[in-house]
């Protein structure tokens, strides 16, 4: 998991800096995928064979949790929002 803490950490800052919920999540996702998909061709050359988790695993997460998190972040308000992240990014921590 190459991108752990990337898009948490940009969430973070940009809901702190008081932009709307769902763009701060959408730009996290987007990131996150960026990092995971841009890391594919250096894991690739290091075990000389794809690595097809990624394709069948991550990019489909990615669509998927960035469609939904547009509507979760609509409708919940931003101090549980807050809160939700916050545990999410302890249980991905302690994970």
């Amino acid at each position: 998991a190459t991108s752990v803490g990337v898009g948490e950490l940009l969430a973070s800052l940009l809901i702190m800096r008081r932009f709307r919920p769902d763009v701060a999540i959408a730009s996290a996702v987007l990131v996150t995928a960026i990092t995971v998909v841009a890391m594919v061709p250096h894991f690739t050359l290091m075990t000389q064979e794809p690595n097809y988790t990624i394709v069948l695993w991550a990019v489909p997460g990615v669509i998927i949790g960035g469609y939904m998190a547009r509507y979760i972040a609509k409708a919940v308000s931003l101090v549980k929002l807050k809160l939700i992240f916050i545990g999410w990014v302890l249980f991905s921590a302690l994970v």
